[in-house]
């Protein structure tokens, strides 16, 4: 009886930390996901960043070739 009672509180002790474990995965993952969004994030505001600076840059072009710059231009 007791070899049994011991060998069912060796599962049980195996099956508490297999959750364990578990847990500590779902965590893992859950942060990395986290941060491939907000690395995603990042990059997604960066090419935004750049296609305003390549459009700012184009309509100076734009009145340089017309050779008029006018004063209210946003840079």
């Amino acid at each position: 009886l007791r070899e049994l009672l011991r060998e069912v509180l060796r599962e049980e002790l195996l099956r508490e930390l297999l959750r364990e474990l578990l847990r500590e995965l779902l965590r893992e993952l859950l942060r990395e996901e986290l941060l491939r969004e907000e690395l995603l994030r990042e990059e997604l505001l960066r090419e935004e960043l750049l296609r305003e600076e390549l459009l700012r840059e184009e309509r100076l072009r734009g009145f340089v070739i017309l050779g008029t710059i006018p004063l209210n231009v946003k840079c």
